[in-house]
């Protein structure tokens, strides 16, 4: 049972939001359950963490960038480094919270700046809830 559940939370990071049955399949396929199981495990995962699942879209240099599909306007991604978390709008300025690295800071203001459109059309994807894209991590 613990592979089982090692391997649906990991499908809960990889797959879309808003399950479709097409992404369905394929998740259960990877995870090797009856799909009747795999839906009744991901729900009550989600129950006992008590969140809601935040897509990570990208991740370099230890930055994690997430997008949460019933967020609040303005546009903006949540990153994460070092256990520190902040909110971002697209042009990559910090909106709230806080990562002490300047350094860190740079590279996701950067990293915003390139893939601007990409993040605007996946806030779009997922407010209609058709799911997200992963985007291209800075190199």
């Amino acid at each position: 049972m613990g592979l089982l559940i090692r391997k649906m939370l990991h499908e809960i990071d990889i797959m879309p939001v808003v399950l479709n049955q097409h992404s369905c399949k394929r998740s259960v396929s990877r995870v090797g359950v009856e799909p009747g199981v795999f839906l009744f495990a991901l729900k009550r995962l989600r129950n006992l963490f008590a969140v809601e699942v935040m897509p990570t879209i990208s991740v370099f240099f230890g930055i994690i960038i997430r997008m949460f599909y019933r967020d609040h306007s303005p546009p903006h991604f949540h990153a994460e480094y070092q256990g520190q978390n902040a909110i971002f709008d697209f042009d990559g300025k910090l909106l709230e919270g806080e990562i002490d690295s300047r350094t860190a800071k740079g590279l996701i203001r950067k990293w915003a700046r390139m893939h601007k459109a990409e993040l605007n059309k996946n806030w779009e994807n997922m407010r209609q809830r058709k799911g997200f894209m992963r985007i291209e991590p800075l190199r």
